[in-house]
């Protein structure tokens, strides 16, 4: 057994004498007897049998008890099984502290203390307990487990000022590779430890620790695992995953949110879900809920103009508000104009499927999407209609004309985008009439016979 307070032992010692001290003092006080007083004879009589000594002697034993169990308060006791058990050969004992860093150690319920501030108060147990020669380091475990100091340190004061200052966490813990990495701390150096101890401070979630494994720790590692919750029921809900079916989209297109609600309670409950566009609309709707279940949900909505939009989820606060929110962000551009030039039948030929490829939404729908095609025919395209997009897709065409092929080299010239559909009847003149408007071959193949099969 270890004392936190071993220097206050000699300045108290006396004080354990102090019932023998009374005791003795009261065995010789005098005592006037006035006669012929009969009660006081009696009185006299019995405190001078043998069951008065006795009860002296047992008042002095439990005042002297008293005396002894309030030096071990100053004192501040420790039990071996909390790592006060010093290393081999009076050595120094080695020490990994894993702090588990999950999101839910930041539940708090009313007026409790959360499980992360409850941590940070049994790490300072363990640190109470050490002696100077102690080497200690901690292993922060998160989504990814990170050492707290490049190396073991005997600065215990070190250690707790910057436990102290850790800022909350929003992390999943990843438990195996916070053991991995406290393995690899106790193997690595020249000298390995005799008896090394590792402190697993978590609330213990059974899904991150169902799995965990401690074959690989070195042989005569003593293990403890502190919990750091007050064991009762932490109800909560939380969202599992919210998943938009796009981010960049266009206006006036349909976004949906597939939404995963978590309810970690032993009730059932209704959950009411929202979704908040730039804090001025919002489309919600319930999932109903089993004890320790999670269920889906989907919330439709049409997304606003050009620009970038946030979107809110949330559902009820409640002990751990963190995850009852979920921000994402959308990036809205104004449908894109293609320019489709063909001169074949408006529903036959290659116009069907590109105008398809481009809009596969329906007739009711036909504002949605990404891109807006614009039919005309190759014969009627202005330069204005040219200027106007950045895309253009001829299919079906015929022979173009000298000056609508001088201004289609422009526009390939300048960046524009154009697809050529090989579907028309005089493909080989007019890809030959660009490469002779360019002046150089713009074409990267030239067309042979059509072979018809």
């Amino acid at each position: 057994m270890n004392f936190l307070n071993p220097n206050v032992l000699l300045a108290l010692m006396p004080l354990v004498a102090l019932p023998l001290l009374i005791h003795l003092f009261n065995r010789h006080f005098p005592y006037a007897v006035r006669f012929p007083n009969i009660e006081r004879i009696k009185k006299s009589l019995s405190e001078r049998s043998k069951l008065a000594r006795w009860r002296h002697i047992l008042m002095t034993l439990l005042r002297t008890i008293i005396v002894l169990l309030a030096l071990f308060a100053f004192l501040k006791p420790v039990l071996p099984k909390f790592g006060s058990k010093p290393g081999k050969n009076g050595t120094g004992r080695k020490i990994v502290m894993v702090l588990d860093r999950s999101l839910s150690l930041e539940f708090q319920s009313g007026a409790r203390s959360s499980a992360a501030k409850n941590a940070r108060i049994e790490i300072g147990k363990i640190l109470d307990t050490l002696n100077g020669d102690d080497d200690i380091n901690v292993v922060l475990a998160g989504s990814d487990a990170v050492p707290l100091l490049p190396n073991f340190t005997s600065n215990h004061t070190q250690i707790a000022s910057q436990i102290a200052t850790l800022p909350p966490s929003y992390e999943t813990v990843n438990v195996g590779k916070g053991i991995a990495l406290a393995e690899s701390l106790l193997l690595s150096g020249k000298e390995r430890p005799e008896s090394p101890e590792v402190y697993f401070i978590s609330d213990f979630q059974r899904r991150n620790w169902e799995i965990a494994s401690f074959e690989n720790f070195p042989r005569g590692t003593r293990v403890f695992f502190i919990n750091a919750t007050d064991e009762t029921e932490r109800s909560n809900t939380a969202f599992v995953r919210v998943e938009p079916s796009a981010t960049h989209v266009a206006s006036g297109d349909i976004v949906s949110l597939d939404i995963t609600v978590g309810n970690w309670s032993s009730e059932p409950a209704t959950i009411p879900v929202e979704a908040v566009i730039d804090n001025s609309s919002s489309v919600g709707d319930e999932i109903q809920h089993a004890p320790y279940s999670s269920g889906r949900l989907t919330l439709e909505f049409t997304v606003p103009g050009e620009g970038r939009h946030s979107i809110a989820i949330r559902t009820p606060d409640d002990g751990l508000a963190a995850d009852n929110h979920h921000f994402i962000t959308l990036q809205v551009r104004q449908r894109e104009q293609v320019l489709v030039l063909t001169d074949a039948k408006p529903d036959t030929g290659g116009y069907v499927f590109v105008s398809a490829a481009l809009n596969p939404n329906d007739n009711e729908n036909k504002e949605a999407g990404a891109f807006s095609p614009r039919v005309l025919p190759t014969g009627a395209v202005t330069p204005g209609d040219i200027s106007s997009t950045k895309k253009i897709i001829v299919t079906g065409a015929s022979k173009f004309y000298p000056e609508f092929t001088s201004r289609l080299v422009a526009f390939v010239e300048g960046g524009g985008g154009l697809i050529y559909f090989l579907d028309g009847e005089t493909d080989q003149e007019n890809l030959l009439a660009l490469d002779s408007a360019a002046g150089r071959p713009i074409v990267p193949f030239q067309l042979a016979g059509k072979l018809t099969t």
